[in-house]
């Protein structure tokens, strides 16, 4: 994972591991995967409780991919995040395959220091070799969130 703030004040720009430096205005963040699984019991005995369609059942499966997040900081209390994804998942013992690309655009504001709200816009699309498993998702939301 690497997280990179812009330059402020005449500092040089350099990544930062963990978090954001304080004030930056803008925050970018990049993760890149790649893993492997095998199952620890057989997908003939998990299918009889979750059916045969569930990708994450197989026996050995690798994912690869990567995420890009970027917040913009328009204002102290006014943020905006765009983000976007792709993911590979491959089934090895039975070769059933599947790709993921995900983006989001949402607009934060903080109303006061305990409520903020939130719109989002996004995109998340699925191709895969079963014919039952592909589709493609548009979704707008909003909503409004009280700490305590």
């Amino acid at each position: 994972m690497l997280i990179a703030s812009a330059p402020q004040r005449g500092r040089p720009f350099g990544p930062v591991v963990g978090r954001p430096r304080c004030g930056a205005k803008n925050t970018l963040l990049l993760s890149i995967f790649n893993t492997s699984r095998d199952a620890q019991t057989a997908q003939s005995e998990d299918s009889a409780l979750f059916g045969t369609s569930n990708l994450s059942l197989e026996d050995r499966t690798r994912q690869s991919g990567l995420n890009v997040l970027w917040n913009w900081r328009m204002s102290p209390r006014t943020s905006i995040n765009t983000s976007a994804g792709y993911s590979r998942i491959n089934a090895e013992p039975t070769g059933r395959k599947s790709k993921n690309k995900t983006a989001g655009l949402a607009l934060t504001r903080q109303f006061q220091p305990k409520l903020k709200g939130t719109i989002e816009l996004r995109r998340h699309e699925q191709s895969t070799t079963e014919s039952t498993g592909n589709f493609r998702e548009n979704a707008l939301s909003a909503s409004i969130s009280m700490g305590f």
